[in-house]
């Protein structure tokens, strides 16, 4: 069933508490991602969205998953990469590796 006659169709959403509940127990069963190691990420995407390019201050970068936790993915720094709110919340639980946009440092 689709739509308004699936059972777990909830004000024009699908629901499903079980998906979310699983979910946060990987989050928690793999750990916190230490503040260096997230630092060194957003810093060799040079503080940048690689999805839509904008730049922090003017976002907040927020910590993706390259696999989804749901689908198999780690904290490893090789599976993380910034982006920001609305790119992160648009991926979903796609598997897309944004390639690091760096920029030589000017001397």
């Amino acid at each position: 069933m689709q739509g308004p006659n699936n059972p777990k169709w909830i004000d024009g959403r699908m629901s499903d508490p079980n998906h979310a509940l699983q979910s946060l127990r990987l989050r928690r069963k793999l750990g916190k991602v230490h503040p260096e190691i997230w630092e060194n990420i957003k810093r060799r995407y040079n503080y940048t969205c690689p999805a839509c390019g904008r730049i922090e201050p003017d976002i907040v970068l927020t910590k993706d998953h390259i696999v989804p936790i749901t689908r198999g993915g780690t904290n490893d720094p090789d599976n993380l990469q910034p982006l920001c709110k609305s790119c992160n919340s648009r991926k979903h639980d796609m598997i897309k590796k944004y390639p690091a946009k760096e920029i030589a440092d000017a001397i």
